[in-house]
Order: structure tokens, then sequence, then C-alpha cells
């Protein structure tokens, strides 16, 4: 009888302990302003930490074309697949152009700039082009492309900062912005208007796109 007694006192220990964590993630969870952005945060991160890298395989036919395609957020993941074949085929061939197809619903800043920052410190040149949907980081790192610059006819690009501004010494957010305005000043030609440091969000064709500079070709079919 006791031990029945013990038994029942621990469930309802749990189930109390059970009801009452759920209640705070759900008050957590309604209280942010953006819960989806926690919740694709976290998948994120699992994705960027727990799944391998796919290594360098010579026989790829699209390595063997000199091609490497990213159709995947903008992450550590990509940077990590797609930094390595970089370096890979320019060191294999320093003077072919490499090709770089995106299209991508975004993802870090970072990761795009370690990707812009490895096809400015490889000799051989890379040409991007924009496919789809190539939205926020994406068309970042087509914009950093060093040799041609392209966009398919039906692709739509999108540029923004969608950074918070902060007064705090050494603070991150103020030099992400920088960096991106930097990036901007010497990749594109933006209009003076558009509020890149306050959410703003713009739509492009490639059309509109090849006007601003950030691509320099539109390509009704890729080149064979």
């Amino acid at each position: 009888m006791i031990e029945r007694a013990l038994r029942l006192i621990v469930w309802l220990l749990v189930g109390t302990a059970a009801v009452v964590v759920t209640a705070l993630a759900l008050r957590l969870w309604t209280d942010l302003e953006d819960p989806y952005w926690l919740f694709q945060a976290g998948v994120d991160a699992q994705v960027e930490a727990g799944l391998p890298g796919v290594a360098i395989d010579p026989d790829d036919p699209l390595l063997r074309r000199r091609m490497i395609v990213i159709t995947a957020s903008i992450n550590e993941r990509s940077a990590a697949h797609v930094i390595p074949r970089l370096h890979y085929l320019s060191a294999l061939d320093p003077r072919t152009p490499i090709d770089l197809v995106v299209t991508t619903t975004g993802g870090w800043r970072d990761s795009a700039f370690a990707i812009i920052d490895t096809m400015r410190t490889i000799a051989a040149p890379v040409n991007t082009l924009a496919v789809g949907g190539c939205y926020s980081a994406g068309t970042l790192v087509v914009a950093g492309g060093t040799g041609t610059r392209a966009a398919s006819r039906d692709a739509l690009l999108m540029v923004h900062a969608n950074l918070d501004g902060s007064d705090e010494p050494f603070a991150q957010e103020p030099r992400e912005l920088a960096r991106e305005a930097r990036f901007w000043k010497t990749r594109a030609r933006l209009p003076g208007d558009w509020d890149l440091d306050g959410g703003g969000s713009y739509y492009l064709t490639a059309e509109e796109a090849k006007q601003f500079g950030i691509v320099d070709v539109v390509r009704d079919d890729v080149e064979r």
C-alpha cells in the first residue's frame, strides 16, 4: 500500500512538472514576436552541427564540368560544401572559370561572406548564376562572383539587411551593416533611398538586378 502511494505521488509530481514546463514554453512562444524564427534557428543549428559533410568526388559530373550548385539555405553546412570545392577546382586549374549556380531562400551573412571571401582569394575566376529564387544571402553570393555574374531570365533576387542597430561598444550589428554597405558600394549600384538598415526588402527581376549592377548579364538559357 505504501509503495503504491509513493508511486502515485511520484507520478503526480512528474505530471505537475510537465504541465509547468509546457505552460512556460507556451508563454515564451506566444511572447515571441516571430516564434517561427526560433524554430527555424533551431533547425539550422541542428543541420549545421549534426550532419556530416560530403567528401569531394573527383568523378562527380558537375565537378568535372567545374560546376558547383547551391540549392539550400546559406549556412555553415552549405559553406562547408562550397568552399573546399572552390579551392579544389582552382588548384586543379587556376585559369579556367568555375560556375557557381545559386537558388536559395537566404541564410546567414557570415556563411555568405565566407564563400565570397573564398572566391576573392582563389586564382580561378568564379562565374555566378542566380536561378529560380535567389534571396538575401544568396544574392550576396551571386553579386560577389569574380567572373561573370548572371541571372536566368525568370529569376527573382532579393536584397535586404534586416538588422537592428546597436549602440553597444563592439556590437555585432553595426559591423555587419558596415560590411554589407562596403560590399554593395563596390559590387552594385543600389538606389540611395533603399533603407537597408531599417528592415526593407527589395525584390528584383533579372533585368532590374542587371540595371542595379547586382549581375552583369541576363541569360535566357544556361550556356552549354
